[in-house]
């Protein structure tokens, strides 16, 4: 296929599995990109189970299976779709990703790109040629680390989700999501509704996801006996319709570089309650959500109780929450500055190994 002057070839590599914030971030940028006009190679993991969520006339799948990372045949492998895709530019998502894909991409002599999804062990990122941290704080840890800060970009992660044209209005349930992992601290979330539950308040939770975790916080539920107020719902697809089956959204991780979710909960007008990890404070203030120490279920519940108690502020939050969503974090935004970044990386020669 012949290419217009403004079009380009683009290999974007994610190779996990399951589906997570990381993974939604890889999809939107391959289907904007498409929508723009690019081609994309998307290589990903046989059994990704968000892999259907590609679809796009301008998106060709290709499955990679890495059983570990330094595997010479899924290297060789992943080289040969790069020799006959001919891309552009390389753009990688997640460490595995980054040390496979950086590794081929270099041998191929394309220009290879690294979303930086969180704190990652950069051993993992030797062969990138340039950083795009979502957040101030990624980059200051990058730079910490001797990468050079002209390898460096800060592109906010974004969400091509359709805004809502206004804020609901306010009923009393919560909505969580995300990969049931340990640093996404929804033990914490459990916990601040058996604090509540005991102070004589009761409202309905739905919680989006799955991962290692689930079997532990099933019981923590039936422990705290709040079965009838809490609901697993598994892998989302359509997250729009999720979280508008709760006014709240809480993110109450441990640890969190960014937070697609949050963006997601900004767009649907939802009032967020998020921990006071770095990524969600750089994202929001006290002027579009409410915020509760990392790891504290009993401030948490604190923050639920506020919300109660006063609807109409939390609905305001939630309305300046939509509008910086749209003004901030939209595809329109934020596409243009990695189209940029990616042209100048063009006339910048990667060395060859």
């Amino acid at each position: 296929m012949t290419l217009k002057p403004e079009q380009m070839r683009i290999t974007q590599v994610m190779l996990s599995r399951g589906m997570g914030g990381g993974e939604r971030i890889c999809i939107d940028i391959s289907l904007a990109l498409a929508d723009a006009g690019h081609r994309i190679q998307a290589v990903c993991h046989p059994e990704f189970e968000g892999r259907h969520l590609f679809k796009h006339s301008g998106i060709g799948i290709h499955p990679l299976k890495v059983r570990w990372d330094y595997s010479p045949v899924a290297r060789q492998r992943l080289r040969s779709l790069i020799k006959d895709f001919r891309p552009h530019i390389v753009h990688t998502h997640m460490a595995r990703a980054s040390m496979v894909g950086g590794a081929a991409g270099r041998r191929c002599g394309v220009p290879i790109v690294a979303n930086m999804h969180d704190y990652a062990k950069l051993k993992y990122y030797r062969d990138i040629d340039h950083f795009f941290p979502g957040t101030e704080d990624l980059k200051a840890y990058l730079e910490k680390n001797a990468v050079d800060p002209q390898q460096i970009t800060v592109i906010p992660h974004f969400s091509r989700i359709k805004p809502v044209d206004a804020v609901d209005p306010f009923s009393p349930s919560m909505v969580g999501m995300g990969r049931f992992s340990p640093e996404k601290g929804f033990d914490i979330l459990i916990q601040a509704l058996g604090i509540l539950k005991n102070r004589g308040v009761e409202l309905p939770l739905e919680l989006g996801g799955d991962g290692p975790e689930k079997p532990r916080l099933e019981r923590m539920v039936k422990q705290l006996n709040l079965d009838t107020q809490i609901r697993f719902a598994g892998w989302i697809s359509d997250v729009a319709a999720f979280l508008r089956k709760g006014s709240i959204f809480v993110l109450p991780s441990r640890r969190e570089s960014f937070g697609i979710a949050v963006l997601e909960a900004m767009s649907q007008g939802r009032i967020i309650v998020a921990a006071m990890a770095p990524g969600p404070l750089e994202i929001l203030d006290d002027t579009i959500a409410f915020f509760f120490p990392v790891g504290d279920s009993s401030a948490l519940a604190d923050r639920i109780q506020e919300i109660l108690a006063n609807p109409e502020d939390a609905i305001k939050r939630a309305n300046n929450a939509l509008n910086r969503f749209t003004s901030y974090y939209g595809v329109d935004t934020v596409m243009p500055h990695m189209e940029a970044c990616y042209r100048k990386m063009l006339n910048r020669k990667p060395t060859l190994k």
